[in-house]
């Protein structure tokens, strides 16, 4: 069906500053790395104080690599800054981490925002 739009006032929203925030998690999403097949949650947050508060910052990835893979500790770091079970066999829970806040740090790739850690 057709629809007649006028984007003429339409603007593109800035980034967040690259700074440190406080994030609560809102999304997290479970599926596959396309180049090897390892299993991994894509997260969502909002920025839960402050200037910025209820500002998003999409798309991380947690990665859960094999134990022997170089960057595996990653997903397990992650793991225990949202208070989750992260030590010896546990089952990855990723409606369980909706909520969870955290302190995450954001950059800007380009013109978007991407978070560089916790």
């Amino acid at each position: 069906m057709p629809y007649d739009y006028d984007a003429t006032s339409v603007k593109r929203g800035e980034p967040l500053p690259k700074d440190r925030y406080l994030c609560k998690i809102v999304k997290a999403d479970e599926g596959l790395t396309k180049k090897d097949g390892h299993y991994k949650v894509v997260v969502d947050y909002k920025v839960a104080e402050g200037k910025y508060a209820g500002r998003s910052v999409r798309f991380h990835n947690i990665t859960f690599f094999p134990p022997e893979h170089q960057m595996a500790w990653l997903a397990i770091h992650y793991l225990k800054a949202i208070g989750q079970r992260h030590a010896g066999k546990f089952t990855v829970n990723p409606d369980a981490w909706i909520g969870k806040e955290l302190w995450v740090d954001v950059d800007i790739d380009g013109k978007y925002n991407v978070a560089k850690g916790v």
